[in-house]
């Protein structure tokens, strides 16, 4: 009856039960009081607490090596580039800063460093500043090429690992409007640059030898269609079919159930892109050069081989409408059976993207009041006589709420978590 059904719940199923009730605790919890400091007083204090642990992790290091060269590099360094290389107070935590990919900056720089009379301007991609304070940029070309890169080191010891390796650098489009990826290699278009397959083949076989690893995050910016299948070739062309996961584009080539299939041999098991939108005016207007018709096949292409599919929306792009964001409500709802994981952010004014160089295309106004040297992001407002439709960012994240409201899609990962709990220890019958 109804006591002995509840007993043999709770001897069977007591333990995840109460790890069950517990999460959800955390989440709502987490959801209810940490996520509102997150976005408000707590993002603000972010830089000045990350300025001042590097300012002590300088001071430490100053202290115990007091010569050693400190250099600033990675990637919002590339974005910051116009302030950072020029004369400003934090040259006082640094020495010299690199632009781009650092591989061939360090090796050099370790060169001259130790030798005989350095020479900083054979370094390419740095601006250094002398013992007198005046900052000099190199004139040196850099020489390095993607087929310079050697096998990685992994010092982690757990045991099956996920791994990262890079197979390519840049992006082959390179076109969004909203993306500022480009500027952290150039001021121009991306050179999109691919590693040798036959590398990238060497350090899969070499890396799984020594670590096992559970599944390769293949880390570039996106896996083109190219390089996704002369990879799959060689790998089908061999017995040796590694897991992978990847970052793609929606392009047309992934409409061929065929194709979808050798990559699927190959050993891809999940991949992402970016949907961005299931409006395709909003696509074309953010220069997203892919087709909404063509990630609905993908999309389905994907499940019927068994590729986890995941794909990224963003909500409140400068032209999108209610409309548009009706047309991505309805796409999700309707290929909710093939997808995996949705991901939905809002519209970000990144430095260096193509709508922050040119805002009054859009009817933007950057909010100059909330403007620093070290911002790579900015508020704004729209002038509602050039855009009427623009979303201001806090009606973008009420957008974002709405989506996974409306289409039933976790929110959160805690919100996943729990899904995945439900399926997993009650599945539907």
């Amino acid at each position: 009856g109804l006591f002995s059904g509840i007993g043999d719940f709770f001897s069977e199923r007591a333990f995840e039960a109460i790890g069950a009730i517990l999460l959800i605790a955390v989440g709502m919890l987490t959801k209810r009081y940490i996520v509102p400091l997150l976005k408000t007083a707590l993002i603000r204090l972010t830089a000045e607490h990350l300025l001042t642990i590097a300012d002590d992790v300088t001071d430490y290091f100053m202290e115990k090596y007091p010569n050693a060269h400190l250099i600033l590099g990675g990637a919002s360094v590339s974005i910051l580039r116009e302030t950072l290389t020029k004369p400003n107070k934090l040259w006082e935590f640094y020495d010299s800063v690199a632009i781009g990919p650092g591989e061939e900056v360090l090796l050099k720089l370790y060169e001259q460093l130790n030798s005989s009379s350095p020479d900083l301007d054979k370094v390419p991609q740095i601006t250094w500043k002398d013992e007198t304070g005046k900052l000099h940029s190199s004139s040196a070309n850099p020489t390095f090429t993607l087929e310079d890169i050697a096998t990685p080191i992994f010092l982690d010891s757990r045991k099956n690992p996920v791994l990262p390796l890079m197979t390519s650098e840049g992006c082959d489009w390179a076109g969004c409007k909203f993306c500022h990826f480009p500027t952290i290699f150039s001021d121009k278009k991306t050179s999109y640059k691919k590693r040798p397959k036959e590398h990238v083949l060497r350090d899969l076989k070499i890396l799984t030898e020594r670590h096992n690893p559970t599944y390769f995050y293949i880390s570039d910016t996106n896996v083109s269609t190219e390089r996704i299948r002369e990879l799959s070739d060689l790998l089908n062309n061999s017995d040796f079919h590694p897991r992978m996961y990847a970052f793609i584009r929606g392009d047309k080539e992934f409409t061929d159930i065929n194709f979808c299939r050798d990559i699927k041999k190959a050993g891809f098991f999940a991949l992402h892109f970016g949907l961005e939108s299931g409006s395709q005016k909003v696509l074309d207007d953010m220069n997203k050069g892919i087709s909404v018709q063509d990630c609905s096949q993908i999309i389905k292409n994907l499940y019927k081989v068994g590729i986890m599919a995941n794909v990224f929306l963003i909500a409140g792009t400068p032209t999108e409408t209610e409309k548009d964001l009706a047309l991505s409500i309805n796409f999700l709802k309707e290929h909710a059976p093939y997808l995996t994981q949705i991901s939905i952010e809002r519209f970000y004014l990144d430095k260096g993207c193509q709508i922050q160089k040119h805002p009054e295309k859009y009817g933007i106004i950057i909010d100059k009041s909330d403007v620093n040297d070290l911002q790579i992001d900015f508020r704004f407002r729209y002038d509602r006589k050039i855009n009427p439709y623009g979303a201001s960012i806090e009606d973008s994240l009420k957008r974002v709420e709405k989506i996974y409201r409306e289409t039933g899609s976790p929110a959160s990962y805690f919100d996943f978590l729990f899904m995945e709990i439900i399926r997993k220890f009650y599945p539907e019958k």
